[in-house]
């Protein structure tokens, strides 16, 4: 190994980070046939290790907005899809994103570690909302088959959204069609299989609407 990198400057090793990454990018969809649009803004950071798997033949694109962080060992697969992620926003190690759909994801969101989105046709996350650790987020099911048909080859899928300024505790599931409204609270654990009413928290597998949630009083 060779460690003499770890005493460059941090902004010359950011830049060199970026132009790796654009390279990577590129490198796996020419070597399956495929196409990818990566634009990063100013001040957009990718740390080390970033997995880009792309689906041969499809047509792909990524923007990423200015000062968002794509953390360490994240996980960003394509399969014929867009992914746009705002800017401020973080998305943290070993994150896994997969779109052959529109995947948005908003301006100062927080992505932590381990979660999962999956989008087929379209899945949103508002701006300001943070998804904790290990959440589950997606917009397809698979479908009962015959037994002699596999089911992991048939899916169907509806569009999902988290609004504005939500949180979900860790281990949140949230299932396709679901729309979560702007200021909810999902607590830790819980299986979303309906809609969640703006304002409100629920909690439980499956989830329910708990409470109405009072504004706090925060200092500025």
């Amino acid at each position: 190994m060779l460690y003499w990198a770890l005493l460059w400057p941090p902004r010359l090793a950011a830049a060199l980070r970026r132009v790796w990454f654009l390279f990577r990018a590129q490198a796996a969809a020419r070597s399956v046939a495929s196409r990818i649009s990566v634009r990063l803004a100013p001040g957009a950071r990718v740390g080390r290790r970033i997995l880009i798997e792309i689906e041969p033949k499809t047509v792909n694109s990524l923007q990423v907005g200015a000062g968002t962080v794509i953390g360490d060992d994240a996980v960003l697969q394509f399969r014929g899809g867009a992914m746009v992620v705002g800017e401020r926003t973080i998305i943290r190690r070993g994150a896994q994103v997969d779109t052959s759909g529109e995947l948005l994801i908003g301006d100062e969101c927080l992505v932590s570690y381990g979660t999962y989105l999956h989008c087929a046709t379209s899945t949103t996350v508002g701006d300001m909302t943070t998804l904790s650790e290990y959440v589950t987020l997606t917009d397809s099911s698979h479908v009962r088959t015959p037994l002699d048909v596999p089911v992991f080859h048939h899916v169907t899928a509806s569009p999902t959204a988290v609004g504005r300024n939500c949180w979900l505790g860790a281990h949140v599931v949230v299932a396709a069609g679901v729309h979560i409204g702007d200021g909810a609270v999902i607590g830790a654990n819980s299986t979303v299989t309906k809609d969640v009413p703006g304002g409100w928290l629920a909690a439980g597998s499956p989830a329910r609407a708990i409470r109405r949630l009072e504004v706090e009083e925060v200092e500025p």
